[in-house]
């Protein structure tokens, strides 16, 4: 290896049990170079590691072949290449803890990559992107490419190139473009950074294709397309049947090679709560000129964050951005913000609304595991508006713990939708205390406020119940219990269970 300042050693080898651990020559640079009269390097089986701190640099003359079962090791924060990386049947990992980049003007050829930095961000600044023909493993927090060079400085899969993790997030994804050649399914784990808006290609044509896929967050009328020629693609202007576009964002669809004909997908949609109901939910496709439908009917369950929605490019059509459209005029209400805020000990509620229609009210709903929930309160609407009009509503009793509140939007012919639920957290002192423990005939319980106990439940040591009241006291009855260790369970209205064991004798 060569360096202007200091070294680390590796010499050309090839064998079929081949491992070395780079290490720095005394007096020079913190960084291993390929090129420059040490270069071919062919590593055939075995394990290589190089931990020099300020990176590899392969030169322009550089080439390094890696065969086989070979694994190169990278551990360190900074891969640049401006020769050659050739990687066939090995494993290149990325092991250096912290975030990472991979830098250079030449795409390396990676056959098998794995990113097990933790959960931090791996930086493709690569000009040309990165090329993995087998599996890309992510065991890392975001992974970003140069939005701004497209499809060119993409994650690029090749034929058999596979996505190989299960469970991308809105904290473990692709923030940038990722490329899928051939002509079969193929999962893109994109998004913006902080959201998850993953696309599927679902059936593709027969040849030699290739699709580019991002996620942009924005409306399109005013959030370029960059690969468009930064175009703007206005929300109101929609083909037969569609009525509005929603500005939550769109897919930057790119038709690198082949056709993109009669190509199936599947996105995952941003919160559509607020914008159609599901059976008026639709993908929608920039033609050039505008948004046209791609789904052809009802093809959403839900209009949840998350919730799937699929669509079909039409032959003969330039499709060059994807987004979610309605065949309805927009809900009733259109809500510009929800949230909930600590105040004191109290939860605080606030939502906004740029326009209503035909509008009720709003019920509050509560839940403490974000799956059943209960009404707390309802807020009267103002009806028609399209100004922005601000409510809130105080829970002046959280529970300890997460709180999860949603609106149900509830229109003057019985029409209802829900919006996305917010949660926040809340450390509350215990309502209760019980005495005296060890009891012989009398528990008493001591509660702040006594009418917010809506039961008492009392468990033996085997888990079977031997009393329970629907209307509690402050004292329990236990004269009539055999000796033993019992657990009494007080349920609170804002649905805090809090328990106590109580030895009886």
């Amino acid at each position: 290896m060569h360096s202007t300042s200091k070294r680390y050693l590796v010499t050309p080898w090839i064998s079929a049990a081949f491992a070395l651990l780079l290490s720095p020559l005394a007096g020079m640079a913190q960084s291993t170079t390929l090129g420059g009269g040490n270069s071919p390097v062919t590593i055939d089986g075995g394990t290589v590691s190089d931990y020099s701190p300020d990176g590899l640099f392969v030169l322009a003359d550089g080439r390094m072949t890696l065969l086989n079962t070979s694994t190169f090791e990278h551990g360190n924060s900074l891969f640049d290449t401006r020769g050659s990386w050739l990687s066939t049947g090995s494993l290149d990992l990325f092991s250096a803890q912290g975030n990472g980049t991979i830098a250079g003007t030449i795409a390396p050829n990676f056959a098998n990559l794995r990113f097990n930095i933790g959960p931090n961000v791996m930086a493709i600044t690569n000009s040309q992107g990165i090329n993995v023909a087998g599996t890309l493993n992510f065991h890392n927090g975001i992974t970003t490419t140069v939005r701004s060079a497209t499809d060119q400085g993409a994650i690029h899969f090749g034929t058999a190139g596979v996505y190989g993790d299960n469970n991308p997030s809105d904290t473990k994804h692709v923030n940038g473009y990722v490329s899928k050649r051939g002509n079969t399914p193929f999962f893109f784990p994109i998004g913006s950074g902080t959201d998850y808006r993953p696309l599927q290609t679902l059936s593709v044509p027969a040849g030699d294709n290739e699709y580019a896929v991002a996620w942009i967050t924005g409306d399109p009328t005013s959030t370029p397309d960059p690969s468009d020629g930064g175009s703007l693609h206005p929300t109101t202007a929609v083909g037969s049947g569609i009525t509005s576009v929603s500005p939550a964002g769109q897919w930057d669809w790119i038709t690198v090679q082949g056709t993109a004909d009669a190509v199936n997908f599947r996105v995952a949609m941003p919160d559509m709560s607020g914008f159609a109901s599901a059976q008026n939910l639709r993908v929608v496709g920039w033609n050039g000129t505008q948004w046209i439908d791609l789904s052809g009917g009802a093809t959403a369950t839900s209009n949840q964050e998350d919730s799937p929605i699929t669509g079909t490019i039409p032959a003969g059509t330039a499709i060059t951005a994807l987004a979610i459209g309605s065949v309805a005029s927009a809900l009733p209400v259109t809500l510009a913000r929800f949230e909930v805020s600590k105040e004191g000990d109290a939860a605080q509620l606030t939502w906004l609304t740029a326009q209503e229609k035909n509008t009720k009210s709003f019920a509050i709903e509560h839940s403490l595991d974000g799956r059943t929930w209960r009404s707390i309160g309802s807020v009267a609407a103002k009806g028609n508006s399209t100004s922005e009009q601000r409510y809130s509503f105080l829970d002046p009793d959280p529970a300890n713990g997460i709180n999860y509140y949603r609106l149900r939007i509830v229109d003057f012919d019985g029409h209802t939708e829900l919006t996305r639920s917010q949660s926040i957290a809340f450390e509350v002192a215990a309502l209760a205390s019980v005495y005296p423990n060890p009891v012989a005939d009398v528990l008493t319980l001591k509660i702040k406020d006594l009418s917010k106990l809506q039961a008492i439940q009392v468990l033996s040591s085997m888990g079977t119940t031997v009393y329970r009241t629907s209307n509690p006291g402050s004292q329990l009855p236990m004269q009539g219990l055999t000796k033993g260790l019992y657990v009494v369970r007080l349920q609170f209205a804002n649905g805090t269970v809090e328990t106590f064991k109580v030895l009886k004798q």
